[in-house]
């Protein structure tokens, strides 16, 4: 699905700019309830999704503790597991 299919809603609601994508909240996961909902992508189109294993409170909290480094690559802790320590 492209974003700029008119008779199609968008599988995402775009939050912002990160560095040289978009952050995005997938709405699929919003639906099933599954706490890693961010994606990020660089080109509207689910293809091109990079699910980032986080909720915004855990990518806010990161992106302030990192000075905005890219710091989704590292995949330590996710929303599921970040909880139960």
């Amino acid at each position: 699905m492209q974003a700029d299919e008119p008779d199609k809603p968008l599988p995402f609601i775009p939050i912002g700019s990160v560095l040289d994508g978009t952050l995005a909240i997938s709405i699929k996961k919003l639906k099933t309830q599954e706490p890693n909902y961010l994606l990020n992508f660089d080109i509207p189109s689910e293809e091109f999704f990079e699910d980032i294993q986080l909720n915004f409170e855990l990518f806010l909290d990161r992106y302030i503790m990192t000075q905005g480094n890219d710091f989704w690559n590292w995949n330590t802790y996710t929303a599921e597991n970040y909880y139960r320590l």
